[in-house]
């Protein structure tokens, strides 16, 4: 299963802060690419992470295999905008 750094974990907070309390982000691996977009809550068929302090992401249904082994990490950039990235365990 997917896990989470702390600092993901605190990101992942701040950006849903004041959302409802299903609210979350969800990840889906495709071409490649990692999506990372806002969402009310999982989506049908979604791998549901939730943190240790609540915070929660929604594997898409194609992703979770590839992500299963792997580590969600975030930063910011220069502009204060969260950026996310997967690495293996």
């Amino acid at each position: 299963m997917l896990e989470m750094t702390p600092v993901a974990a605190d990101v992942i907070r701040r950006l849903v802060e004041g959302e409802s309390p299903s609210a979350g982000l969800r990840l889906d691996f495709a071409d490649g690419d990692l999506r990372v977009t806002r969402a009310d809550g999982p989506e049908e068929g979604d791998e549901v992470v939730t943190g240790r302090f609540g915070e929660r992401v929604f594997v898409a249904p194609g992703s979770a295999d590839y992500l299963d082994d792997k580590v969600l990490d975030a930063r910011t950039d220069r502009d204060g905008t969260p950026v996310f990235g997967v690495s293996r365990r």
